[in-house]
């Protein structure tokens, strides 16, 4: 219920950040016009067609990345005027780049006055608008307006957290009534910020049948779970939410959340960087990314595949069965750096590998080409994955596919690489490559997949090109 109360408020801000938007149009076509009058260089007036343009792109780009950086959620993350007043900037200076380069590139006229004083107006108003809402809505809170009353149910030690933290945040949306004990030694001793102990879990019903009661939160351990039930069917009969703290199920890292699926109630727990928004903005620009990069370099595409043809006999493509997302299995595209076949004397040379764990590597390979050393020396020989990720096998970032009995071989913890698409690099890449042993590479990959962010993946591209460039690690 919170999150849809939540969901509605943001779609609600989200609206009046969009008429707030499109109202400033003719306030700044206006104000444009007045101040032509005083600044000569300000050019005054060209087609409405035009001007049309510069009002649908402005529109699109302000409020797609006020969505991304969730400013319509402000009320909930952004309590400090200066933590909004930063990320409005962020949306700020990407719109005064944006909607340029879109008008540039439909070949449309802009205004380039309008298009400031429009900017800058949607950006002092929008600011304004949402600190003053954000204030009437912490307002709303303190006087009891928008709280829901909640009783809680438990641990009093385990309570004390959590009431504290109900009560410090301004936008709080719970008044704690009192808090119900295992034993009757507790009552009327305080938990925190004037909440108390009014009754024990035997006084249930009582409680809850004589006060304003909205919510019911409980903190139960796993061996008392059989007591919700009970208490659920009086919560139900009359009409009251409830809640079931998931600390219930202790878990690392996952975050916990409810799901029907086909009339199935689910407790489901997932992992914290696997926001669906965000991995769509990875995948898509994994995508656009890969297609541009394929029609760019098919030029050296050709020049490759003619010198692997001339100096071997062979296919141009190496393409080798390796372990994807949670272990799926998809046909890996490199260049042939090897001679035909080499890779049948995988186990011959066994004896001569360097690398700990599962992986299998040894410098001075036999089996390589000359023009395969050069490939892998400059990671040429990596390119055809693009292919891989335009048919989303893989990321551009992310951890590095394994041969399918190197993945058979990972255990444990170790298993949580695979909850991340394979990538082309990744921080093992721009660390030494094949200098790192494998259980240090092993937990680079975890540290990427626990942490993953798009600001991560930005960075590791980066600091991808200097080390192809300087070839350290490659084998």
């Amino acid at each position: 219920m919170i999150k849809e109360r939540e969901s509605l408020l943001s779609r609600v801000v989200l609206f009046l950040d969009i008429s707030i938007i499109a109202l400033l149009f003719p306030i700044s076509h206006r104000l444009q016009q007045i101040l032509s009058d005083f600044i000569p260089f300000i050019n005054k007036t060209f087609g409405i067609k035009w001007y049309l343009v510069l009002f649908i792109f402005s529109e699109i780009v302000w409020i797609f990345f006020i969505s991304f950086f969730q400013l319509h959620h402000y009320f909930v993350k952004y309590i400090k005027f200066k933590d909004l007043f930063r990320e409005l900037t962020k949306v700020f200076l990407i719109a005064l780049i944006f909607v340029p380069s879109l008008m540039y590139f439909f070949q449309a006229r802009i205004n380039r006055s309008l298009f400031i004083v429009y900017s800058f107006l949607i950006f002092v108003v929008l600011l304004l608008f949402k600190y003053l809402f954000l204030k009437y809505f912490i307002h709303l809170n303190e006087i009891g307006k928008t709280c829901r009353n909640v009783l809680l149910v438990g641990n009093v030690e385990k309570l004390e957290k959590y009431v504290k933290k109900l009560i410090e945040d301004p936008t709080r949306s719970f008044k704690v009534i009192g808090v119900l004990a295992k034993s009757r030694g507790d009552i009327g001793r305080k938990v925190a910020n004037g909440v108390r102990v009014i009754g024990t879990i035997g006084d249930f019903y009582e409680v809850i049948h004589n006060n304003p009661i909205d919510e019911v939160h409980f903190f139960l351990l796993f061996n008392e779970i059989k007591l919700f039930k009970k208490y659920l069917e009086l919560c139900e009969d009359m009409g009251v939410t409830v809640r079931i703290s998931s600390k219930v199920y202790e878990t690392k890292m996952s975050e916990p959340f409810v799901e029907k699926i086909m009339d199935e109630v689910f407790f489901c727990f997932k992992m914290p960087t696997k926001d669906p928004r965000k991995l769509f903005v990875k995948y898509t620009f994994d995508f656009i990314a890969s297609l541009i990069l394929l029609i760019l370099l098919f030029p050296l595409f050709v020049v490759i595949a003619l010198l692997i043809k001339l100096t071997s006999r062979g296919p141009v493509f190496f393409v080798q069965d390796r372990g994807g997302l949670y272990g799926r299995i998809f046909k890996m595209y490199k260049f042939r750096t090897m001679y035909d076949g080499a890779d049948n004397l995988r186990k011959k040379l066994k004896n001569l590998n360097e690398m700990s764990g599962p992986v299998f590597k040894i410098s001075n390979d036999p089996r390589v080409t000359r023009i395969g050393k050069i490939l892998r020396r400059t990671s040429l020989d990596e390119l055809p994955q693009l292919i891989n990720v335009l048919k989303g096998e893989m990321s551009l970032v992310g951890p590095r596919p394994l041969l399918i009995e190197e993945v058979s071989q990972i255990r444990g913890e170790l298993r949580r690489r695979l909850s991340m698409k394979p990538g082309i690099t990744c921080i093992w890449q721009i660390s030494g490559r094949n200098d790192i042993d494998f259980e240090d590479w092993m937990k680079m990959d975890l540290e990427y997949v626990d942490n993953w962010s798009l600001k991560l993946d930005f960075k590791i591209l980066l600091k991808t090109i200097p080390a192809v460039i300087s070839g350290k690690g490659a084998r």
